[in-house]
């Protein structure tokens, strides 16, 4: 009975051990991630984010999803991570996140970006508006989350660490996309272009 009590004893101090570490290990990563409105968006924290988070269970990956939205500390990186990690289902689309009207570049608008706020290129999740404005309240993340959950699918991308040369392949291909209608301003490439760095 003793024996019993031990290994009972061990094995919920290792379940509460690993829980912490799952919590700290997202919360560090979390905290790498810029908000989408600092004006200092980098794709590679959110590809580390997105890559541990399909590295764990999905069910205590969107447990942990869940309950950082709730905390209301991370609503911009939440909001990316949802576009990252969910996708329409066949024949579907996923509306996109209320969080006002998104300031985008190149003369282009919502119909050319389906992923907005980010374009994702090889895996790689570049911002493509340069703000929003808003006359009320954005959607909480946790709100767009849920709908997602309920109404997308899991993303079949696999995130994963990028090289230089793949970030830079990335941009390349978003700043040749056919989809700018007018030619984006020195200021507009410089934006996309730091978020690589």
């Amino acid at each position: 009975m003793k024996n019993l009590l031990t290994i009972l004893f061990a094995a919920t101090i290792m379940t509460s051990t690993f829980g912490q570490n799952v919590n700290n290990q997202f919360e560090i990563l979390i905290g790498q991630c810029s908000s989408f409105s600092s004006g200092n968006y980098k794709c590679n924290p959110y590809i580390k984010l997105a890559n541990y988070i399909q590295s764990i269970d999905r069910t205590k990956a969107i447990e942990i999803l869940k309950e950082y939205a709730k905390t209301y500390k991370y609503e911009d990186q939440i909001i990316v991570l949802t576009k990252m990690l969910f996708q329409a289902k066949k024949d579907s689309t996923l509306r996109r996140p209320l969080i006002g009207s998104a300031d985008f570049m190149g003369n282009t608008d919502y119909k050319d970006w389906p992923n907005e706020p980010i374009e994702i290129i090889n895996n790689i999740p570049f911002l493509i508006t340069r703000g929003y404005s808003l006359g009320g309240e954005p959607e909480p993340s946790l709100k767009y989350l849920e709908f997602c959950i309920e109404n997308g699918e899991w993303t079949k991308n696999n995130y994963c660490i990028k090289k230089e040369e793949e970030l830079k392949t990335g941009l390349k291909t978003l700043l040749n996309s056919k989809k700018w209608s007018t030619e984006l301003s020195t200021s507009d490439k410089t934006f996309i272009e730091k978020q690589i760095d």
